[in-house]
């Protein structure tokens, strides 16, 4: 499944399980172009993960489902963890639908996920976490209770670029020639349009600080050669005070690239 961008949301995940002490890999099969023999199956052969985490979309569930059933079938002992759009908008329908997911993470999931691989790590029951939706022993599916969201942004680092080493984006630039780097520096939104999906970050809307962005933007700019910058934020200008402080700091530190941005009328 081709993404235009990293998939931010994985990157995120991968980030924050490192930094709780996880071993992580990653791979974006759509990215992997230099390559044709560099695969999700070659992948997973190498690494031999004891938890595979998959982002499920509706645009990409078959193929989804797809993987799953090969990781069941060549990992029968592994673990399954889903999440995203397409999973916490159906999370029964989702574990009907594909049996050999074990755990779905319903909505935000670094800290989620965090303490269910610690609880897969040291062999405890994992049924008492909250938003993960699951199989009883005797097969009927449970969902447990949402957790309220993250509301220090700042507290989760930045994704894992560093893990997207050897995978090129298609990307999508502000101007033809270069190099775009995205971020989100914000999640939730407080509208009600009826064409978007707001499952995972809800209505609740909350913003790392404009100096966190700024660190983040420096990161892209000297580390990853970014030239210009993508805000994929659900809505990016929902604060005029936050914007004039980040134009202001980015003013004092002299950075000047093009940006584009998500916005609503």
């Amino acid at each position: 499944y081709h993404h235009e961008y990293p998939p931010l949301g994985l990157l995120y995940l991968a980030a924050y399980a490192r930094e709780k002490g996880h071993e992580v890999g990653f791979f974006d099969e759509g990215a992997a172009r230099k390559d044709p023999a560099d695969t999700v199956h070659r992948r997973m052969s190498e690494f031999r993960p004891e938890a595979y985490c998959l982002s499920l979309y509706t645009t990409n569930l078959l193929n989804a489902y797809w993987l799953i059933k090969l990781i069941r079938m060549e990992r029968p002992g592994a673990t399954v963890i889903v999440g995203g759009p397409h999973a916490t908008s159906l999370p029964e329908r989702t574990l009907r639908e594909c049996p050999e997911i074990d755990f779905l993470v319903i909505g935000e999931g670094e800290e989620v996920l965090a303490e269910l691989l610690g609880a897969l790590e040291e062999g405890q029951p994992a049924g008492h976490i909250p938003v993960i939706c699951f199989r009883d022993p005797e097969g009927e599916i449970r969902s447990n209770p949402r957790n309220p969201f993250i509301r220090d942004l700042d507290s989760i680092p930045f994704p894992a670029y560093d893990l997207q080493s050897g995978l090129q984006n298609s990307q999508d630039p502000v101007r033809k020639g270069k190099q775009a780097g995205s971020i989100v520096t914000s999640r939730g939104c407080p509208f009600d349009c009826t064409f978007c999906n707001k499952a995972v970050f809800g209505s609740t809307y909350r913003r790392r600080s404009p100096e966190n962005v700024v660190r983040e933007i420096r990161y892209q700019q000297d580390v990853l050669g970014a030239d210009e910058i993508y805000f994929m934020d659900d809505l990016f200008a929902a604060n005029r005070r936050w914007l004039e402080d980040f134009y202001a700091i980015l003013d004092r530190e002299g950075i000047r690239m093009p940006w584009k941005c998500l916005g609503r009328v």
